[in-house]
């Protein structure tokens, strides 16, 4: 190696410069081709006739016109026909009808015979189950925190055996 760089930036720059040189004949020989396949199919554009074309698309499209002319007004006369059917009155009296009904359903339910209304009703029950549950299993784990730990030690072998033994019922 001919130079002794001092940094690695002189090092990277080294580098460019060696590969710029090193590629610069492949570089040359890959423009030439690019310049000829540019320089082919412009020739071969300036051949094709746009205008020719361009009249084409118009007179396709114009030709197609009608086609759309003709749905425009199918779909201006389905929007008639819908309109005049009466669906938009009906869909709307049909959301009403079912606004008013749940508005009375609601009204219904909040105004019991003289007692508390169904969500207070249904509250009260679901809290009383809850309490009793709370209460079922705090009894439970007061009366096992009572046993002694060999008493506990007997229930769960026999919870084992009582496993291993019901195993060959499974189905």
């Amino acid at each position: 190696m001919a130079t002794q760089f001092k940094t690695v930036g002189q090092a990277i720059d080294g580098l460019k410069e060696t590969m710029a040189n090193k590629l610069q004949g492949a570089f040359d020989r890959v423009g030439k081709v690019g310049i000829k396949f540019v320089s082919d199919l412009t020739d071969q554009l300036s051949n094709v006739n746009f205008d020719g074309f361009v009249d084409g698309l118009f007179k396709a499209v114009a030709d197609m016109e009608p086609i759309f002319d003709d749905l425009k007004t199918g779909f201006d006369d389905f929007k008639k026909g819908f309109a005049d059917s009466g669906a938009f009155n009906s869909l709307k009296d049909t959301f009403d009808s079912i606004t008013d009904s749940v508005g009375k359903l609601v009204n219904t339910m909040d105004q019991t015979n003289g007692g508390d209304s169904l969500f207070k009703q249904l509250g009260k029950l679901a809290g009383g189950a809850l309490g009793g549950a709370a209460k079922s299993i705090s009894g439970i784990a007061e009366a096992l925190g009572e046993l002694d730990p060999g008493t506990l030690q007997m229930l769960a072998q026999a919870f084992i055996i009582l496993k291993g033994g019901l195993k060959g019922f499974s189905v």
